[in-house]
């Protein structure tokens, strides 16, 4: 049954969603940011006309990744790149590169890994669901350092003559200053002739971060597309040029992004490399404000903008819930958005819920306001 209310009325009274309600799936308003579960945000008008062009003619996927990885390379300033389909895809070419390089009977012999140095290295405090992908091509993950932290004498240690690589994540946002920074683990890592693989899938602001890893001296960097407007399917791996040679004969036949993809990535960078960012931030934080507006006065409830300074490219709000006062928890307010019509998505950590107001389409900031108001003023 649909819900009564302003909010309801809106959604039945327009087609917002109704490609989505023909086929029985509830449609979503998202104010969880950038998450591949909702299947990524969508794209600009310029790159969604320049994806429709390239459907008018094929093109041959070996000479169109050779340009666009020379043409990405030349605007990141950068010795290589290669377009992938997604980050995570990215991150298995990279351990493919690693482990198996460019030697033709290893291509064919992946993911047995018979012979061949397969063990990632990776600080324990750094553990997350995408490091599976180190394993996909037959890697094996070998923990360091402790619930504590991370030494650089315990990195030393568990370097080793079966070391495929060194992995490391990033996130600028939220620096873990208990582990070792990147810039520590280059070092002693290529101190023993041993490559970093980095994933930064989400740190392309400021738009530095696209090449400033592999300036450091990363051997390979894993972004996802849809962070700087290109397609969710697509990955970008930047890096040297020896490594994103290797990786790029893994691609050929594996993991490889279409050629409408790459054009829309070509295309999507470049806009995100000429964006005006200091209009694109003035305005999440004015939907931001909307959002901590209609919370404002509330008992038991503090909402704050967040801006986005440093690795991920979107400002949020986060709301400190007090459970005694409300009398709902953060993880009741956000299953009551989702179980809501429209559903809203947000998330919810340690008690504190996130309002991420980047995909949010023109005057749902009001809704998601009203609707987290209601929730809370019940």
């Amino acid at each position: 049954m649909r819900a009564a209310g302003p909010d309801s009325d809106l959604v039945a009274t327009t087609k917002w969603g109704e490609i989505y309600r023909d086929i029985g799936v509830k449609p979503v308003i998202n104010a969880a940011g950038n998450i591949a579960v909702l299947g990524g945000p969508p794209v600009s008008p310029v790159v969604r006309a320049a994806m429709d062009t390239a459907d008018e003619a094929f093109a041959p996927l070996e000479k169109l990744q050779e340009r666009a990885g020379a043409l990405i390379a030349q605007m990141l300033g950068v010795e290589g790149t290669y377009l992938s389909a997604g980050a995570g895809a990215a991150i298995v070419l990279s351990t493919e590169a690693c482990m198996a390089g460019a030697g033709q009977r290893k291509i064919h012999q992946v993911p047995d890994v018979t012979g061949i140095n397969n063990r990632f290295l990776l600080q324990k405090r750094q553990r997350h669901l995408v490091d599976r992908c180190l394993t996909l091509a037959g890697g094996q993950i070998v923990e360091f350092g402790d619930d504590d932290g991370t030494t650089e004498e315990q990195l030393e240690s568990a370097l080793g003559s079966c070391t495929a690589a060194v992995y490391c994540r990033i996130d600028e946002g939220h620096l873990d200053a208990r582990i070792l920074t990147l810039r520590q683990v280059i070092r002693i890592a290529h101190r023993r002739s041993v490559p970093v693989i980095v994933d930064a899938a989400d740190q392309v602001f400021p738009i530095e971060n696209l090449s400033k890893y592999a300036r450091w001296g990363a051997d390979l960097v894993a972004y996802g597309g849809m962070h700087f407007g290109a397609p969710d399917t697509t990955g970008l791996l930047v890096g040297s040029r020896d490594m994103i040679r290797k990786a790029t004969i893994y691609g050929q036949v594996r993991h490889a992004a279409c050629r409408r993809e790459i054009i829309g990535l070509v295309v999507a960078l470049r806009e995100w490399l000429a964006m005006d960012h200091e209009a694109r931030l003035a305005d999440l934080e004015r939907r931001g404000q909307v959002v901590c507006r209609h919370l404002s006065g509330i008992p038991g409830v503090r909402a704050s903008l967040v801006s986005a300074t440093a690795g991920s490219s979107a400002n949020s709000v986060r709301i400190e819930v007090d459970p005694v006062e409300t009398r709902r928890t953060a993880a009741e307010v956000v299953r009551l958005l989702k179980d809501g019509d429209p559903a809203i998505w947000t998330t919810h950590v340690n008690g504190m819920m996130t309002v991420r107001v980047n995909q949010l389409a023109p005057g749902q900031d009001e809704i998601v306001g009203r609707r987290l108001s209601a929730v809370f003023r019940a």
